[in-house]
């Protein structure tokens, strides 16, 4: 199975019969959208929702392409919780383990590729199968919203539900402040990528002026910055001579070398915005655009890092 983003010429006509009547539709949706579905509603909610918050819609298919399953994703980039929107699955494919395989592409997307610490659903006190399904995948009760919903003579409870990142998935942090478990070329374990994966960032690194040349998928992928790496700024060489892990430990931090690398590098982020889709945006950003900050989150050791 596989995560792609959804295709409203060729997707919509398959998910839009997935609800059987209206019950099953307003626990599946709460009403967001029209009952039974109609294509320009249901693009303009999820228009609706990409501009508020960031929403992006997946479908989950195998190789054939064909959708399977349905889901909505956002990051709240300030507290890093992942939300998921909308979790339907073919009804033909109930059973099978089809919501599982999707629920974990889903998490794993959203702890491996956009940062989340956590992520969170929504699902009606009156759903207790797809409950079940949640729990199965990992996801745990939070809270129950005692604001019901309403549904002709039925009333709703909502019910929070939350899985964390493992404690073992910590963010690695380079010596100059990069991410390098949210940068697409880093291919360590358990951040490996596909040939497709690097494919598409050798692409997008000459897109954005990094290579001046779509590089083979050997180039482009890394396990992490080395001594013996070129490297405009020696940030790993002069840490290990210092024997520390990261610029955050130098006392002589911020030094004019690290400056450089912050300026140039925020030099890069207006083509990047132009050039870039807002998920590629959001990864680039994580991985290169917040080093200052994760070398002073390193000094307030907010944050568990591995190196």
């Amino acid at each position: 199975m596989k995560l792609r983003e959804f295709d409203p010429e060729t997707d919509f006509e398959i998910i839009r019969n997935w609800t059987a009547d209206e019950r099953s539709h307003a626990l599946w949706c709460a009403n967001r959208f029209h009952y039974p579905l109609e294509k320009n509603n249901f693009l303009a909610v999820l228009s609706d929702l990409a501009k508020r918050t960031g929403d992006m819609p997946f479908v989950a298919s195998m190789d054939d392409d064909r959708a399977m399953g349905f889901f909505c994703y956002s990051l709240n980039p300030d507290s890093r919780e992942g939300k998921l929107k909308f979790v339907i699955v073919d009804p033909e494919c109930r059973g099978k383990g089809i919501a599982q395989q999707m629920l974990h592409l889903a998490v794993s997307h959203a702890f491996w590729n956009t940062g989340a610490e956590y992520v969170s659903l929504i699902v009606f006190s009156d759903n207790p199968r797809a409950k079940r399904c949640y729990e199965k995948a990992g996801f745990s009760e939070k809270k129950v919203d005692c604001k019901p919903f309403v549904y002709g003579d039925e009333s709703w409870g909502r019910c929070c539900m939350v899985i964390s990142k493992p404690v073992s998935d910590r963010r690695v942090i380079a010596a100059c402040g990069n991410e390098c478990s949210a940068c697409p070329r880093y291919v360590s374990h358990p951040y490996e990528k596909t040939d497709q994966e690097l494919s598409h960032t050798a692409e997008l690194w000459m897109k954005i002026g990094y290579r001046d040349h779509i590089v083979s998928i050997e180039e482009i992928a890394c396990t992490g910055c080395k001594p013996e790496n070129w490297c405009r700024y020696h940030a790993v060489k002069c840490c290990e001579e210092k024997r520390i892990k990261t610029c955050a430990e130098c006392n002589e931090y911020p030094c004019s070398n690290i400056q450089d690398c912050f300026a140039v590098t925020k030099s890069f982020e207006p083509k990047c915005r132009q050039v870039c889709s807002d998920q590629e945006y959001e990864i680039l950003k994580r991985a290169f655009f917040e080093k200052e900050q994760n070398l002073k989150k390193l000094q307030e050791t907010v944050f568990p890092m591995d190196y």
